[in-house]
């Protein structure tokens, strides 16, 4: 009696034993912490930089060309970011924008035509008059950067003795020449041409300046 109590108990715990295991092994899964990856977003901003320029008030006596000058940015340019004309009338205590020289090199690039007036004319015929005699009379007419520095068809852009003056190329066959200068930083370029004779005797005179603003 007493062996069949043992027996029955043993099979009782391998019993109990089975099913705990059977139970266990069919639980669901444990699902593991999802550990969520850190985003970054950057925002790129596509509004475009304000232009950058100082005010300037206009004092009694004052025009558009000697304000250019004060500040070595050419007249017209001064003219075009206030929205004025080129012949346009200051008043005193007027407040100009006055662009700061990399706001000026981001004006789109301007081709200034150069018009030979009556006085302009005349200087030519005499200069190639005293080119064809030899007589040395007016001789700076005869070389592309002296007649770019001294022509008075290009006051407006200001080019003085201390500025850069680089000659890029020549051709006497059809009376072509192109001039570099740098003024003030700014680089302009200047065409010119011979108007009345071709060649190492023909004068020069100025047709065309192309310029960042």
């Amino acid at each position: 009696m007493k062996s069949h109590r043992i027996l029955l108990i043993s099979a009782i715990i391998v019993a109990a034993i089975l099913v705990y295991l059977l139970y266990k092994n069919h639980q669901p899964a444990k699902k593991q912490p999802v550990t969520k990856k850190n985003t970054v977003i950057t925002t790129v901003s596509n509004k475009a930089a304000s232009p950058t320029y100082s005010l300037y008030t206009v004092q009694t006596g004052d025009s558009l060309y000697t304000i250019g000058q004060h500040f070595y940015i050419p007249w017209d340019t001064i003219a075009k970011f206030n929205g004025l004309s080129d012949n346009a009338n200051l008043e005193a205590g007027q407040i100009l924008k006055i662009p700061d020289k990399n706001e000026a090199f981001t004006i789109q690039a301007k081709t200034y035509i150069i018009t030979p007036d009556d006085e302009e004319k005349q200087v030519l015929q005499e200069a190639q008059s005293y080119a064809d005699a030899g007589t040395g009379q007016l001789a700076y007419r005869l070389v592309p950067t002296e007649v770019v520095e001294m022509s008075p068809l290009l006051a407006q852009f200001q080019f003085a003795a201390g500025d850069l003056y680089v000659q890029k190329s020549i051709d006497y066959n059809n009376g072509t020449a192109v001039v570099e200068v740098t003024h003030n930083g700014i680089l302009y370029t200047v065409y010119l041409d011979q108007p009345l004779e071709k060649g190492p005797k023909g004068v020069w005179s100025p047709v065309k300046v192309t310029a960042p603003f």
